[in-house]
């Protein structure tokens, strides 16, 4: 099952999303719709967005 053309960082990345990858997608995916929500808001009100980026 253990390919050595994927030596290094493909290989750890393979062990990550094997142990914790869908904690991960999880955490990734939350951010993202954090971050976009921030800068929907921050669009109607730019005072917001400078004290998230702080």
């Amino acid at each position: 099952m253990e390919h050595n053309k994927l030596a290094g960082e493909p290989l750890t990345y393979q062990r990550l999303s094997n142990q914790g990858g869908t904690m991960i997608q999880l955490l990734v995916g939350q951010l993202f719709l954090f971050t976009v929500q921030r800068y929907l808001i921050g669009l109607s009100g730019d005072d917001l967005v400078k004290s998230v980026d702080h």
